[in-house]
């Protein structure tokens, strides 16, 4: 079948073009509900990163229309899935089954994107807090904000926001947060002191995507074998602080999605966390563009000014 898809055709400039849909053995059809837009995807769209023409989005969710070949029987026409996918910037993608997350019919979230919350289903058992830890997320952005939703927990002695935009701080208050530090304003480790009675922040997720927030969330640690999660895409190199991690023994621990050997059950897991409901994600949507309007969508995200917080095309 025939499918509309947005074509990165060079740097900056998407098409709308018309492209073959094959199912294949082992995969499902999915008609497109939406697709998130990722951090990582500004590489290629700035041209850091692969070679145009190239199809985009991997963050899509939608309705099952058909399975192929080769298939369990665990996924059905009509059931509502996610999942790690490609190509979903387009009104029509395939998937394999293994990596498909079902969303429960009842889930009160329209807006499901499966790969950044299965990136944040690694967060969870990178970090790891244990009782009484004091968790801090660096960053409230999307990511920075479903680790807190999953995080955050009365087991701990205090969940930490810390985020140099008030607004974004006042959402992780609704999540889970218990205290937020806005580093603009005051001095981001004092403040941390004053939470924790001096003792520091046990485990840091570093969720800003920039050297600034990485220098914060290391002084942030408390010594002796910390743990900082970092689950950013950097736009390039950075400068890193090897002696005050080395000074505080921390271990640093990625939450890339290439740290889950086992993707299939990776997407289980995650799965669980969506339809346990974990996951508040329709109200980080903050930006809609239409299929036909990638570009507009793309323009948007690379200058993302107040009030952007996570956008996402629809079919």
């Amino acid at each position: 079948m025939k499918t509309r898809q947005a074509v990165l055709v060079k740097p900056r400039r998407f098409e709308i073009q018309q492209a073959d849909v094959a199912l294949g053995e082992g995969q499902i059809l999915v008609e497109t509900a939406g697709c998130g837009l990722c951090t990582y995807e500004l590489n290629h769209w700035a041209g850091r990163l692969g070679t145009p023409p190239m199809a985009l989005g991997h963050e899509g969710y939608g309705v099952v229309v058909e399975v192929g070949p080769g298939t369990t029987g665990r996924v059905k026409a009509g059931d509502r899935v996610t999942g790690l996918c490609g190509k979903c910037f387009s009104d029509y993608f395939t998937m394999p089954e293994r990596h498909v997350m079902l969303i429960r019919p009842d889930l009160d979230q329209q807006h499901v994107p499966g790969e950044p919350l299965y990136c944040v289903h690694n967060v969870v058992r990178a970090a790891h807090p244990e009782i009484g830890d004091c968790l801090a997320i660096v960053g409230c952005g999307p990511m920075g904000l479903w680790s807190l939703q999953a995080l955050a927990s009365p087991t701990l002695a205090a969940v930490v926001a810390v985020d140099v935009d008030d607004e974004k701080l006042d959402l992780a208050k609704l999540y889970g947060a218990t205290h937020s530090i806005n580093p603009g304003k005051c001095d981001a480790v004092e403040a941390m002191k004053e939470i924790t009675a001096g003792r520091l922040a046990d485990v840091v997720v570093e969720a800003t995507g920039a050297a600034a927030g990485m220098e914060t969330a290391i002084h942030l640690l408390r010594p002796r074998r910390p743990r900082l999660v970092v689950c950013s895409s950097f736009e390039g190199p950075i400068q890193l602080n090897v002696p005050a991690l080395l000074a505080k023994a921390v271990d640093v621990l990625h939450a890339h999605p290439g740290i889950c050997m086992d993707r299939e059950d990776g997407c289980r897991r995650t799965e669980t966390l969506i339809n346990h409901g974990v996951f508040r994600t329709d109200r980080l949507i903050s930006h809609r563009f239409p299929l036909e309007d990638v570009q507009k969508a793309f323009e948007t995200f690379e200058n993302r000014g107040k009030g952007y917080l996570k956008g996402i095309v629809t079919r």
